[in-house]
C-alpha cells in the first residue's frame, strides 16, 4: 500500500504579492493503475501555467526524467502536446515524513501550450488560504 501525499499544511495563494507572485488555480487527486495515490496542483507564475504532481517514490526511486514523463502521460495525468516536454521531478519528504516525488510540468506560456491536463480540477476554497 502506498502513502497518500500529505499536503495538509499547504496554504494556497489567490493573488500576487511582493512576497509570493504565484497564483493557485486548482487541484485534483486520483490513483494510478498500481494503486498509488497522487495529487496535482495547478498554478501560474509570470504568465506560465504549471502543474505539480506529487506521489510516493516507493518502487520508483531510480526512475528517470523520461520515465516520469511517460508515467504521467500513461496514467492520464498529463498529455504532452509538443516535442518539448518541460517536466522534471525531485524527491522530498511530505508533511507526514513520507518520501514523495514532486514533478513540475510546464503546461503553457503566453505563446505555446506544451501539455494539457484532463483531470477535473477542484477550486480551492477561500478558507484553504487561511482567510
Amino acid at each position: 500500500m502506498y502513502p497518500v501525499p500529505d499536503r495538509s499544511q499547504y496554504q494556497p495563494n489567490f493573488s500576487k504579492t511582493a512576497e509570493d507572485d504565484t497564483v493557485d488555480i486548482g487541484w485534483a487527486e486520483g490513483v494510478f493503475s498500481d494503486g498509488r495515490p497522487f495529487r496535482v496542483e495547478c498554478w501560474a507564475q509570470d504568465q506560465v501555467t504549471h502543474l505539480s504532481c506529487v506521489f510516493s517514490v516507493i518502487g520508483l526511486e531510480d526512475i528517470s526524467e523520461g520515465e516520469i514523463q511517460n508515467l504521467l502521460e500513461r496514467e492520464g495525468v498529463v498529455r504532452f502536446l509538443t516535442e518539448k516536454r518541460f517536466a522534471g521531478g525531485r524527491m522530498w519528504d511530505d508533511w507526514s515524513g513520507q518520501k514523495m516525488w514532486s514533478v513540475g510540468i510546464v503546461i503553457g506560456d503566453d505563446e505555446t501550450l506544451y501539455a494539457d491536463c484532463d483531470l477535473p480540477l477542484q477550486s480551492y476554497r477561500i478558507s484553504d488560504a487561511g482567510a
